[in-house]
């Protein structure tokens, strides 16, 4: 038994050399896998943090607009025509990363909330600033458009925030 195993010295520490690279390799392999979805669960999770963070100051600034509108009694209102995008096209090359139900409600929402200056502005009077000037006459439509969006902007937060428990 000495003899075989003197005789093939060479060829079983080789094998045994070959056998250990193979399963550093595949263990390399699986580590970095592992690693990499973490990052993309990582990513993931910071998209939704901040895409919800800025859905609920859209929200909070709908909200607030629609109340302004409804209580004003002067002839005309200024109602800024600013809405938060800036946290959605940052991640909108990412967005892929995130469930298709996230994305469908994430990308609705934010449909919505960018087409409202261009349907504000059928309504206004004027521009002043940044802000458009609606007539006495058009406020309730305006805060209509603005309360019409709410539904969408909920829903894609309460998406968002299922995802995140």
């Amino acid at each position: 038994m000495f003899e075989i195993l003197k005789q093939y010295q060479i060829i079983s520490t080789g094998l045994l050399g070959f056998i250990g690279v193979i399963a550093t390799i595949a263990a390399n392999g699986y580590w970095a896998r592992k690693q990499r979805i973490s990052e993309i669960e990582n990513r993931a999770k910071s998209i939704r943090s901040a895409l919800k963070a800025e859905l609920e100051i859209n929200k909070s600034t709908f909200e607030a607009r629609v109340e302004s509108l409804e209580s004003s009694t002067s002839p005309n209102s200024r109602v800024p025509i600013r809405t938060y995008l800036d946290v959605y096209h940052s991640a909108l090359s990412d967005i892929g990363i995130l469930g298709s139900k996230e994305v469908k409600s994430i990308v609705n929402a934010y449909l919505l909330i960018e087409e409202l200056p261009t349907y504000m502005e059928f309504h206004a009077n004027d521009r002043d600033g940044k802000a458009l000037v609606i007539p006495q006459k058009n406020r309730r439509a305006v805060a209509d458009l603005h309360s019409g969006r709410l539904a969408a902007i909920d829903k894609a937060i309460t998406t968002l925030s299922d995802q995140d428990a």
